[in-house]
């Protein structure tokens, strides 16, 4: 996997800017642009405006400054503080785990993984991680937790879960 622990805001901005968007032609270049303003990610993002007009970009700078305050600590504690922040779900949360932080076991459950569980008949009648839920308690702890994607690649993939979560994405996007 690649993830990056030495540069957190950075793989932070690279996360929040992917949602609900192609990577490889809109992330890459939103990212370059922002790089070529400031090589330092909070200041980037106060000009992320600059760069286009997508809700992915206006919102970074609140984003960011929020994420910022989130990400110190154990992993637990920072999905939690990280779930706090407007606009942040369960999907980017653990998402900076796996890729910030390098926690192998954090699966970010998207529409590539659910789609692929599905094709393999893994995990029937589970659902994606619901944000309330996720704020209120650890997934060991959660009322919903055996018809949870997360927990169950947690449980099921154990480090593994993030690599797998990888290589779904690759192999429904190809």
């Amino acid at each position: 996997l690649a993830a990056n622990p030495y540069d957190p805001l950075h793989m932070f901005v690279v996360i929040a800017l992917s949602q609900n968007t192609d990577f490889h032609r809109n992330v890459v270049k939103w990212c370059r642009a922002l790089w070529r303003i400031s090589p330092d990610p909070l200041e980037a993002s106060t000009k992320a405006w600059t760069v286009g007009r997508s809700y992915q970009l206006t919102r970074l700078v609140s984003l960011t400054e929020c994420a910022a305050r989130a990400t110190r600590g154990p992993p637990r504690d920072v999905r939690r503080r990280l779930l706090s922040c407007k606009g942040i779900g369960p999907k980017t949360a653990d998402a900076f785990l796996l890729f910030a932080m390098a926690v192998p076991e954090a699966a970010p459950i998207d529409k590539h993984f659910t789609r692929m569980c599905s094709r393999l008949g893994l995990w029937g009648g589970a659902s994606p991680p619901s944000k309330p839920l996720c704020v209120r308690y650890d997934c060991e702890s959660c009322p919903r937790n055996n018809k949870c994607f997360r927990y169950l690649a947690f449980k099921g993939l154990g480090s593994l879960a993030g690599w797998v979560q990888t290589a779904f994405y690759v192999h429904d996007r190809e």
